[in-house]
């Protein structure tokens, strides 16, 4: 009796320890399908049904098991069983309410007091909670992984603990390049934010600095970045952490200053427009009184060579004023169905004698260009214009490259035009580019500006750019100068293609 008393009272001291544990413990038999023989109390608050209800009733535990996790289960009991090891899985079952709960199973191979096998018994805890929280680090990671943000975090001393793709693939480096090294020795231009040496300690309580810095990739171009750096804190003292989160903004400011520049360009035609208006009055006068002169002074007349001097000066001036008028220009374009490729290749002969010998023509054109409208004797003084322009830059020869082809604007194409000043469409882009030094950067910005020249005095007006700017302009278009280091000067142009018009003219030639 005292013995059967003592067994009682463990296994009341057993159930109360197992009722204490937060998950549910049970057990199943052997047999075929390893039926139930016992759940804990937990599994009414866990799963929703009562102990007896679990193992009673038939089949109960296979339809709340998901029908996916099944075969899984099946496969960990044979496997304990079979290696007498224990087994931990996670799979999921359906609540009596219809909630589907997360599950891990830790499940061993209870054995007699001889050694043999006498049953399977198991854990279940309710890991929901940690699965959901562990899908949404697995989104956020994926979602900063695949960024089109450089995203970089560093401990307190600022040595990078992690770097995304796309900091990888904007500064052309590795993981092993990367990890464990200070951010500012792999990004020196972020001590304009942050400051040298250690990272300050605002920054490090949650603080956050913001700016535009100039970058540089690996081996690559120069380039722009906005950046923002953000410290983080967590519970303990030394759990602090700094984000840095960055994006390159060299074509938004490209386009900002293209912006700007057509802003300008607009200011200034309209100035030259009114200026030359009012100077070319003033020149019909003196021409008209210098003609009149003229007629009225003998040919032996000492007066005369100084009067034709005045009448061939009006002459030059009214060339400089045709000039302007044609930069400041702002009329819808009367121009006529071209064929690019067409007028290229009618204006090479003249191209090869303007630029002479030493100085190569090439030419790539797009076999199915699409038409555009223009006048052609513009197009032909666009290209003579660029064209003197490389001559004067390759003094001892060189190449000319004159290339065509039809882009989409836009369409993420390499070198297409910034859609803050183009509308979108279909374009005819005429690239023209030399083999000379180049033009340089603090140039760049006023190549298109009226009488703006580098040359001697008297070498130039300074209105051949401007000329060209003016018809690209009129004729609907976009011009675009750039110099990349190690090449020459490229002229890139854009005019909305006429393929529509084309067509309608087509068919109306063909019904003709």
């Amino acid at each position: 009796k005292l013995a059967q008393e003592l067994l009682d009272s463990s296994e009341r001291k057993y159930r109360r320890l197992v009722e204490q544990i937060p998950g549910a413990v049970y057990a199943r038999s052997l047999s075929r399908g390893f039926p139930w023989t016992y759940i804990s109390p937990q599994a009414e608050k866990l799963l929703g049904f009562t102990p007896f209800e679990w193992t009673r009733t038939p089949g109960l535990p296979e339809r709340q098991i998901h029908s996916e996790d099944l075969a899984k289960v099946q496969k960990a009991l044979e496997s304990c069983l079979e290696e007498n090891k224990p087994v931990t899985l996670e799979y999921r079952i359906w609540r009596r309410d219809g909630r589907l709960l997360w599950f891990r199973d830790h499940l061993f191979l209870a054995t007699r007091e001889d050694g043999s096998a006498s049953h399977v018994q198991g854990l279940l805890l309710d890991i929901t909670e940690t699965r959901r929280a562990e899908e949404q680090v697995q989104k956020l990671s994926s979602v900063i992984e695949h960024s089109p943000l450089s995203v970089v975090m560093t401990d307190a001393s600022g040595l990078v603990e992690y770097a995304n793709a796309e900091f990888y693939r904007t500064n052309r480096l590795t993981a092993a390049q990367t990890l464990g090294r200070p951010i500012l020795e792999l990004k020196p231009e972020y001590a304009y934010l942050i400051g040298q040496g250690d990272i300050p300690r605002q920054v490090l309580a949650g603080g956050v600095v913001q700016g535009e810095v100039p970058a540089q990739k690996n081996g690559g171009s120069a380039r722009w970045e906005r950046v923002t750096i953000a410290g983080t804190r967590g519970e303990g003292p030394g759990a602090r952490s700094l984000v840095v989160v960055s994006q390159d903004v060299t074509e938004t400011r490209q386009y900002i200053e293209e912006v700007r520049q057509l802003q300008k360009m607009e200011a200034v035609g309209r100035l030259a427009g009114g200026i030359a208006h009012d100077f070319n009055n003033l020149l019909t006068i003196l021409r008209g009184y210098s003609e009149l002169l003229l007629d009225e002074i003998s040919e032996s007349s000492p007066h005369r060579g100084p009067v034709e001097e005045i009448y061939r000066a009006t002459g030059r001036a009214s060339q400089l004023v045709r000039q302007l008028l044609a930069f400041s220009r702002r009329q819808a374009p009367k121009g006529e169905i071209l064929d690019l490729n067409t007028v290229i290749r009618s204006a090479s002969s003249m191209l090869a004698r303007l630029l002479g010998e030493e100085v190569q023509i090439e030419t790539a054109l797009d076999p199915n260009l699409r038409p555009v409208r223009a006048e052609e004797g513009q197009i032909e003084q666009v290209l003579m214009n660029l064209a003197l322009n490389a001559r004067d830059a390759m003094p001892g020869g060189g190449k000319l490259w004159i290339r065509t082809r039809n882009v989409r604007i836009p369409d993420g194409i390499e070198g297409a035009a910034p859609a803050a000043v183009m509308p979108a469409g279909e374009y005819v882009q005429m690239v023209v580019e030399d083999s000379g030094a180049g033009i340089p950067q603090e140039i760049l910005p006023h190549i298109f500006e009226p009488f703006f020249t580098t040359k001697e005095a008297g070498k130039g007006t300074g209105l051949g750019l401007s000329v060209v700017y003016g018809i690209v302009k009129q004729s609907g278009g976009h011009i675009r100068a750039e110099s990349p280091a190690g090449r020459g000067a490229v002229f890139t142009i854009w005019l909305p293609a006429a393929e529509l018009e084309w067509a309608m003219g087509a068919a109306e030639g063909d019904a003709g």
